[in-house]
């Protein structure tokens, strides 16, 4: 008898400690398949993007930008699929192909790239070291996807 009073307080003692740790993760978007949120920017620099979202457009100096805060991301979510999720919530065309390192984006809301302008990838700031289908993207970062242009 005194074995179960033991086990039975062993049990209640991880269920009152741990319980409220499990709980505070979910609210931070944890639970449900959900591995936290991140940031996606798409600046379009002066070209125009085919696709009106007034609510995610942000113009400075004739440069357009849209802003999508706070956007759910999964587990082993990667730039590339962050991109997609995105096209397919707010109905804006991407298309890409595969090539020897990864995926190549090839046009965004209809900007497409060409000799002298392509599509990158920043990570808070910091310009992509691998293909886009291969970078994960972790809770609260910032995933850029920027129109450049040059020589």
């Amino acid at each position: 008898m005194k074995w179960v009073k033991v086990s039975l307080l062993f049990i209640s003692l991880v269920l009152v400690f741990h319980l409220p740790g499990c709980l505070e993760e979910k609210e931070k978007g944890e639970g449900e398949g959900g591995m936290g949120e991140a940031t996606l920017i798409i600046e379009f620099g002066t070209a125009e993007p085919d696709v009106n979202l007034p609510e995610h457009l942000s113009q400075q100096n004739g440069a357009v930008k849209w802003v999508f805060e706070n956007m759910s991301i999964s587990s082993n979510e990667t730039v590339f699929t962050f991109l997609i999720k995105a096209s397919e919530r707010w109905n804006f065309t991407v298309e890409y192909h595969f090539g020897t390192y990864g995926v190549f984006i090839d046009s965004i809301a209809g900007v497409s790239g060409g000799e002298n302008s392509w599509w990158v990838y920043l990570v808070n700031g910091v310009f992509g070291d691998v293909a886009a289908d291969k970078k994960v993207v972790e809770d609260g970062q910032e995933i850029t996807w920027k129109y450049s242009t040059g020589a």
